[in-house]
């Protein structure tokens, strides 16, 4: 089955009920403003500017209490508070009232009705503000203060009657020898360990880490990945600590011993680096100074392109200037050299278009 919404309507219903809360708020103000009517013991408003002033701002709430008839809901209460005005001051208050604007913030009201905190207080006018509070100071200081006399009224009524706190029992962590953060952390984790020993294996039997503990040699920085062996476990933690051991190699002593440049040296080592970084699903950076190898070149023999070595010198630049990261720069290269060709056919498409339109014009 589908409703339709007529948008007519719809925001009709939206007006309405902006409308009703608008009334239900001026009705509340209208009400608290009989009540402090009453303690200020006037039975009608008082005459003079004041009097004037709140005149009209009865009228406006009078206004927006009745929605379906205003004009009738200002007259009554006009004639009720001040029945000292004639007809035609009467029909000119509610022609004013019309065009008013009826946007009467709480504290605004206060100020007119000369509404302190204490008053607002003691005779709970919670509809209308205070005018001696314009930054809300007072009262966020008693809405605080009662939140926390309700509070603890809540805790009282379900105390068990204990002290707060934790009892002044034992300290097991002394008699173990432990400090109490390893007492409630080994606690946590189920261990019934006593003595003062690291609970965990030492490390000398975790054969994952001392597989790729890394020494400093001087034979070279190519042949230490043969001797490389990963976790399963722990493949990503363990590729990142070596990814990091061998970047702390490019000192100045690895170059002297090796023998390389800086260039042919960060591809060696960005090489060790990207092999485990792929064996895991990393990618990793392009190495300045990239060899262009038979690979590079049969790849690009497959997909047609001609001057293989300047479309490589390209493509390097290309990655480094954007500083692109891939999981297998072989590949990347692949698809370099497909891309290209395509671009290649858009261009001389585009190309001959223009001729073409060039020599009809």
């Amino acid at each position: 089955m589908t409703f339709w919404i007529n948008p007519n309507n719809l925001q009709a219903d939206i007006l309405r009920s902006g409308n009703e809360t608008a009334a239900l708020i001026a009705r509340c103000r209208l009400k608290e403003a009989k009540k402090w009517f009453a303690h200020r013991g006037w039975e009608v408003l008082p005459q003079g500017e004041r009097g004037q002033r709140i005149l009209q701002w009865g009228a406006d709430q009078a206004w927006l209490a009745a929605p379906g008839n205003p004009q009738t809901s200002v007259r009554r209460w006009c004639r009720k508070w001040a029945p000292r005005l004639t007809v035609t001051e009467l029909n000119r208050l509610v022609v004013d009232t019309e065009h008013s604007n009826k946007r009467w913030s709480s504290d605004q009201c206060a100020a007119v009705l000369e509404i302190s905190i204490t008053d607002r207080t003691n005779l709970k006018l919670w509809h209308l503000g205070a005018n001696d509070d314009p930054h809300y100071e007072v009262r966020l200081d008693n809405q605080r203060a009662k939140s926390a006399e309700r509070s603890r009224r809540y805790r009282a009524a379900r105390s068990t009657g204990a002290k707060r706190g934790r009892p002044n029992g034992a300290k097991p962590w002394e008699a173990r020898g432990i400090s109490k953060r390893t007492y409630y952390r080994r606690k946590a984790r189920g261990e019934t360990q006593v003595g003062t020993e690291n609970a965990s294996r030492p490390i000398i039997d975790i054969d994952t880490v001392t597989e790729l503990e890394s020494h400093r040699e001087t034979s070279g920085v190519a042949s230490e990945p043969q001797s490389i062996q990963i976790d399963t476990g722990n493949q990503r933690k363990l590729a990142s600590h070596h990814s990091k051991t061998v970047i702390g190699r490019k000192d100045a002593r690895c170059r002297e011993s090796t023998g390389l440049n800086i260039y042919e040296e960060d591809h060696v080592l960005n090489a060790q680096i990207g092999e485990i970084e792929r064996t895991i699903g990393h990618k990793s950076r392009m190495s300045p100074g990239m060899p262009m190898r038979r690979i590079h070149r049969d790849i690009a023999r497959e997909t047609g392109r001609d001057n293989a070595k300047h479309h490589f010198e390209t493509f390097i630049n290309h990655n480094l200037a954007n500083g692109r990261w891939s999981r297998d720069w072989t590949e990347a290269w692949r698809n370099w050299c497909l891309k290209s060709l395509a671009f290649d056919d858009e261009n001389e498409a585009r190309r001959r278009k223009a001729r073409f339109w060039s020599e009809a014009a």
